[in-house]
């Protein structure tokens, strides 16, 4: 069986931008803002860098999302949580 060996690296920085108030389709939350930014090769070729932002609240987990990676943009929100 024949493959293809390839080697990449990935680099992601986490930043926590502190506490603030966020209010998604589901409701208002008190949350922790964390943003990161992932960037990596291939091979010795960069790769997308892409920035994401999520928020997170206690009891909740991520009731927000928003990410970028070149010229595609994708925002998540809560919109319903079923309590376990």
């Amino acid at each position: 069986m024949g493959g293809t060996l390839v080697h990449g690296d990935a680099t992601i920085d986490y930043v926590s931008r502190g506490f603030e108030v966020v209010t998604v389709p589901f409701g208002t939350f008190n949350v922790i803002r964390v943003d990161n930014e992932n960037r990596g090769t291939l091979d010795g070729e960069e790769l997308l860098s892409c920035q994401v932002g999520v928020w997170y609240a206690k009891d909740v987990g991520i009731v927000k999302q928003e990410q970028t990676c070149s010229s595609m943009h994708a925002l998540y929100e809560l919109v319903s949580f079923d309590s376990p």
